[in-house]
């Protein structure tokens, strides 16, 4: 990949690249364009696998394709899942669970034993949702973290019936907007809504592709 190409994609938009993805890249051990064949693939996960679509999209020759494809696969970073369509064909797709997973240990690894705890705020969200948390949802909540304390943060999980950090971000800049700040605020606020809190309408359609 040349220079150019690559500015033409960060110029473009097209790819988001999350800070914590960058800080877990440098530690792969990556050449430019696995990298940025990384960065494709985690903005476009679970994609047919399609030598020449990535050659084209990415400015790489179809030979460094295959050399990159094989090189994520070999370092534990990707996965090639066959499987048939409708018709009976087979197809491979692109499977970016390993990297995740990479990602979840490692930020996992950097947190000290007491945030490692049941008294985690990762842990009591996970309790909440009744499942694991996905990385880009541990990043949103470490930036929720930014503007928010960690008690009402747990306040609008328990208030929340849609266990999703998205509606968790919107419940809690919607407590912000109204001015609130803590616990007592949030009691006041029940009172003045008849123990409603969730006093806005939250429209999922809005939301298909966001993480």
């Amino acid at each position: 990949m040349n220079k150019v190409k690559l500015n033409e994609l960060i110029k473009s938009n097209n790819l988001i690249i999350p800070m914590y993805v960058i800080k877990e890249c440098s530690k792969f051990d990556l050449t430019l364009d696995e990298f940025v064949l990384l960065i494709y693939l985690y903005n476009h996960n679970n994609m047919i696998y399609d030598p020449e679509l990535l050659s084209n999209e990415l400015g790489i020759t179809v030979e460094n394709i295959l050399i990159g494809i094989d090189s994520l696969s070999n370092k534990g970073l990707i996965n090639l899942d066959v499987s048939k369509t409708s018709n009976g064909l087979l197809e491979e797709k692109i499977n970016l669970d390993s990297f995740y997973e990479k990602i979840s240990l490692s930020i996992m690894s950097m947190l000290t034993e007491e945030e490692v705890s049941d008294d985690n705020l990762f842990s009591i969200i996970e309790k909440e949702f009744n499942r694991k948390l996905k990385p880009m949802e541990q990043e949103r909540i470490i930036s929720l973290q930014k503007d928010y304390s960690d008690e009402l943060i747990k306040e609008a999980v328990k208030e929340s019936e849609n266990k999703d950090i998205r509606y968790i971000d919107k419940l809690l800049f919607e407590w912000k907007r109204q001015g609130v700040k803590s616990l007592d605020d949030i009691k006041n606020l029940k009172e003045v809504s008849n123990g409603n809190v969730e006093v806005y309408n939250y429209n999922w359609l809005d939301d298909d592709n966001e993480v």
